[in-house]
């Protein structure tokens, strides 16, 4: 219903309006930082570059001001940490498949 108010009016989307503001995807900031995409993120993570969440699908456009030498303020422990925690399995649990629950829907 959003989505056809938006067409019906011509507004522009969340995303259009952050990149008419300047803001960046993930590529376009890792290359004018020469770092990698999950360097970028982990410098997201430690809260060295700002970010703003652009659509449901969380994907961020990033703010063009940060420090190209941002990288290098990293310390190693910082990188090991968030590359080891994106890599972890989540955990997700289905309550109503566990073979000990009886459900009765009366």
């Amino acid at each position: 219903m959003i989505g056809c108010m938006g067409i019906e009016y011509g507004l522009e989307s969340h995303f259009e309006r952050l990149r008419a503001k300047g803001m960046l995807t993930l590529d376009e900031m890792a290359q004018r930082l020469d770092i990698s995409t999950q360097q970028l993120k982990t410098c997201r993570a430690v809260g060295l570059v700002r970010a703003h969440l652009c659509n449901d699908k969380n994907e961020y456009l990033d703010e063009p001001g940060a420090d190209p030498s941002i990288h290098r303020s990293i310390t190693e422990s910082q990188w090991r940490e968030t590359i080891e925690g994106s890599k972890r399995p989540q955990l997700l649990e289905n309550v109503a498949q566990r073979p000990s629950e009886v459900r009765c829907e009366a």
